[in-house]
Formats: structure tokens, C-alpha cells, sequence
């Protein structure tokens, strides 16, 4: 560890007492992502109902996103191909 963060920061740090601060902090992070999510005053089970159906949205806007690049892709070309003709 220390050969890296001299070799990434030029920090001296590695030790198991700064291993340890640094896996700390990040489930200090972690935990306070996840209370962020928590949604207030509501059951477990409407949370996680509420939480699935945001993910299927999410997947279906990605999808249709997906659809719509692909239909502009070919138009572009298209739209290229006229272009070269046309030259």
C-alpha cells in the first residue's frame, strides 16, 4: 500500500491504521447513500414496491433511448449518403 500512494500521491500512508480510517470512511459514505435512499414514513415493503417500479422506468427510458439513437443513427446516414450524393 505504501509503494502505491507514494507512486499515486506521493502521500507516505498505508498502514493498517490508515487502511482501516480509509474503509471507514467509506461505509461511513455507504451507509449515508443508503439512508439518503431510505424513504421516510413508509413501509419497507412500499419502498421496495415504489423502488421497482423506478427501476422499470429507468430501463424502459433507457431502452426507448436506445431505440431513438438507433433511428437517428440511420438517419444519419442517410442523411450522408444524400449529402455525397448530391456533391
Amino acid at each position: 500500500m505504501r509503494n502505491e500512494t507514494m507512486k499515486l500521491g506521493r502521500l507516505k500512508k498505508g498502514s493498517d491504521g490508515d487502511v482501516q480510517k480509509d474503509i471507514m470512511d467509506w461505509y461511513k459514505g455507504l451507509f449515508a447513500l443508503k439512508r439518503s435512499a431510505a424513504i421516510g414514513g413508509v413501509p419497507d415493503g412500499m419502498a421496495t414496491l415504489f423502488r421497482e417500479v423506478w427501476r422499470g422506468a429507468v430501463e424502459q427510458a433507457d431502452h426507448r433511448l436506445e431505440a431513438d439513437r438507433a433511428q437517428l443513427e440511420v438517419e444519419r446516414a442517410q442523411a450522408a449518403a444524400a449529402v455525397q450524393e448530391a456533391q
